[in-house]
């Protein structure tokens, strides 16, 4: 037996993209610096200065 389906192909002209505008561009940088700052606080937060030895307790002595 053999089918009867008819495949249509339909060619369809290549539109030009639109050219980016100034606004595009903006905001593909202003994506970049949002990152950027992103990565560059999570390091800056990530270093607490205490020593891994410091058990909470502080015994010593004030001047006076």
């Amino acid at each position: 037996m053999f089918s009867r389906n008819v495949v249509n192909v339909h060619r369809v002209a290549a539109r030009r993209m639109p050219r980016p505008t100034f606004q595009d561009y903006l905001w593909k940088f202003g994506l970049v610096l949002l990152i950027a700052l992103i990565f560059t606080a999570a390091d800056a937060f990530s270093y607490s200065g205490v020593s891994p030895k410091f058990d909470g307790r502080y015994e010593g002595a004030l001047p006076g």
